[in-house]
Protein backbone atom coordinates (compact mmCIF):
# COMPACT_ATOMS: atom_id res chain seq x y z
CA UNK A 1 0.00 0.00 0.00
CA UNK A 2 1.25 3.28 -0.72
CA UNK A 3 1.48 6.01 1.84
CA UNK A 4 1.15 9.85 0.90
CA UNK A 5 4.94 10.84 0.72
CA UNK A 6 4.39 7.92 -1.79
CA UNK A 7 1.83 9.53 -3.58
CA UNK A 8 2.85 10.34 -7.62
CA UNK A 9 0.54 13.23 -9.28
CA UNK A 10 0.46 11.76 -13.33
CA UNK A 11 -1.03 14.71 -13.93
CA UNK A 12 2.30 16.96 -13.32
CA UNK A 13 4.75 14.61 -15.16
CA UNK A 14 6.25 16.26 -17.98
CA UNK A 15 6.10 13.10 -21.01
CA UNK A 16 7.96 12.93 -24.74
CA UNK A 17 6.49 10.34 -26.38
CA UNK A 18 8.74 9.31 -29.48
CA UNK A 19 7.18 6.49 -31.77
CA UNK A 20 7.11 6.09 -35.42
CA UNK A 21 3.16 4.95 -35.45
CA UNK A 22 0.84 7.78 -35.85
CA UNK A 23 -1.94 5.67 -33.98
CA UNK A 24 0.27 4.77 -31.19
CA UNK A 25 1.26 8.52 -30.64
CA UNK A 26 -2.10 9.55 -30.81
CA UNK A 27 -3.34 6.31 -28.15
CA UNK A 28 -0.58 7.31 -25.24
CA UNK A 29 -1.28 10.67 -25.51
CA UNK A 30 -5.22 9.85 -24.91
CA UNK A 31 -4.33 8.18 -22.69
CA UNK A 32 -1.70 9.82 -20.73
CA UNK A 33 -4.22 12.85 -20.52
CA UNK A 34 -6.39 10.46 -18.99
CA UNK A 35 -4.28 11.21 -15.93
CA UNK A 36 -4.92 14.78 -16.81
CA UNK A 37 -1.06 15.37 -18.43
CA UNK A 38 -0.92 18.21 -19.44
CA UNK A 39 2.81 18.45 -20.61
CA UNK A 40 2.65 15.87 -23.10
CA UNK A 41 5.22 16.39 -26.31
CA UNK A 42 5.13 13.79 -28.77
CA UNK A 43 6.98 12.88 -32.11
CA UNK A 44 7.51 10.30 -34.90
CA UNK A 45 11.20 11.16 -35.43
CA UNK A 46 14.47 10.64 -33.16
CA UNK A 47 16.45 13.83 -34.09
CA UNK A 48 13.39 16.05 -33.28
CA UNK A 49 13.10 14.16 -30.34
CA UNK A 50 16.50 15.37 -28.91
CA UNK A 51 15.87 18.87 -30.24
CA UNK A 52 13.08 18.79 -27.75
CA UNK A 53 15.11 17.00 -25.04
CA UNK A 54 17.55 19.92 -25.43
CA UNK A 55 14.53 22.74 -25.31
CA UNK A 56 13.12 21.20 -21.89
CA UNK A 57 14.01 17.92 -20.42
CA UNK A 58 10.84 15.84 -20.61
CA UNK A 59 10.71 13.65 -16.73
CA UNK A 60 9.32 10.33 -18.77
CA UNK A 61 10.19 9.35 -22.16
CA UNK A 62 8.45 6.78 -24.31
CA UNK A 63 9.98 5.06 -26.75
CA UNK A 64 8.93 3.00 -29.56
CA UNK A 65 10.90 0.07 -30.96
CA UNK A 66 10.21 -1.15 -34.85
CA UNK A 67 12.17 -4.29 -35.84
CA UNK A 68 15.02 -3.60 -38.32
CA UNK A 69 15.50 0.13 -37.09
CA UNK A 70 18.39 1.19 -35.08
CA UNK A 71 17.53 4.54 -35.02
CA UNK A 72 15.19 3.99 -31.53
CA UNK A 73 18.14 2.08 -30.09
CA UNK A 74 20.85 4.86 -31.05
CA UNK A 75 18.51 7.36 -29.64
CA UNK A 76 18.13 5.31 -26.27
CA UNK A 77 22.31 4.76 -26.02
CA UNK A 78 22.64 8.68 -26.60
CA UNK A 79 20.23 8.85 -23.54
CA UNK A 80 21.70 6.39 -21.76
CA UNK A 81 25.89 7.13 -22.24
CA UNK A 82 25.68 10.87 -23.82
CA UNK A 83 27.15 14.07 -22.39
CA UNK A 84 24.53 13.99 -20.40
CA UNK A 85 25.24 13.82 -16.63
CA UNK A 86 24.00 11.27 -13.96
CA UNK A 87 21.49 14.31 -12.32
CA UNK A 88 19.45 14.58 -15.96
CA UNK A 89 18.90 10.99 -16.07
CA UNK A 90 15.64 10.55 -17.82
CA UNK A 91 13.78 7.35 -17.42
CA UNK A 92 12.57 6.03 -20.96
CA UNK A 93 9.82 3.26 -21.08
CA UNK A 94 9.86 1.05 -24.29
CA UNK A 95 7.03 0.65 -26.38
CA UNK A 96 7.13 -2.75 -28.38
CA UNK A 97 5.79 -5.48 -30.26
CA UNK A 98 6.87 -9.01 -30.05
CA UNK A 99 8.44 -8.67 -33.93
CA UNK A 100 10.78 -6.39 -31.78
CA UNK A 101 12.94 -9.12 -30.18
CA UNK A 102 16.39 -7.88 -31.25
CA UNK A 103 15.76 -4.19 -30.42
CA UNK A 104 13.67 -5.27 -26.83
CA UNK A 105 17.24 -7.22 -26.03
CA UNK A 106 18.84 -3.95 -27.22
CA UNK A 107 16.86 -1.42 -24.86
CA UNK A 108 17.37 -3.80 -21.45
CA UNK A 109 21.02 -3.94 -22.29
CA UNK A 110 20.88 -0.34 -22.34
CA UNK A 111 18.86 0.17 -19.14
CA UNK A 112 15.45 0.91 -19.82
CA UNK A 113 13.33 1.74 -17.29
CA UNK A 114 10.13 0.07 -18.25
CA UNK A 115 8.27 -2.17 -21.15
CA UNK A 116 4.81 -2.28 -22.39
CA UNK A 117 3.63 -4.33 -24.99
CA UNK A 118 1.29 -2.60 -27.66
CA UNK A 119 -1.44 -2.64 -28.20
CA UNK A 120 -1.35 -1.41 -24.06
CA UNK A 121 -3.88 -1.01 -21.70
CA UNK A 122 -4.71 2.19 -19.54
CA UNK A 123 -3.99 0.23 -16.17
CA UNK A 124 -0.33 -1.11 -17.74
CA UNK A 125 0.85 2.51 -18.67
CA UNK A 126 -0.57 3.75 -15.43
CA UNK A 127 1.67 0.41 -13.30
CA UNK A 128 4.92 1.34 -15.46
CA UNK A 129 4.56 4.73 -14.79
CA UNK A 130 3.96 4.63 -11.05
CA UNK A 131 6.85 1.76 -10.66
CA UNK A 132 9.39 3.96 -13.02
CA UNK A 133 8.88 7.58 -11.46
CA UNK A 134 8.96 5.78 -7.49
CA UNK A 135 12.31 4.37 -9.01
CA UNK A 136 13.68 7.57 -10.28
CA UNK A 137 13.10 9.37 -6.95
CA UNK A 138 14.03 7.02 -5.42
CA UNK A 139 17.50 6.98 -6.80
CA UNK A 140 17.88 10.69 -6.71
CA UNK A 141 16.34 11.00 -2.88
CA UNK A 142 19.72 8.92 -2.02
Amino acid sequence: MQSKTDFIDLSLVSYLIVDRSASVLDSLAKTLRNFSATDVRETPDVEVAQEMIRDRLPEIIFLGLASGRAGEIDFLRALRHGSNPPSLYIPAIILYEAVCVEETAAAIRLGADGFIAVPFSLAIVEANLLKVLHDSRSMHAD
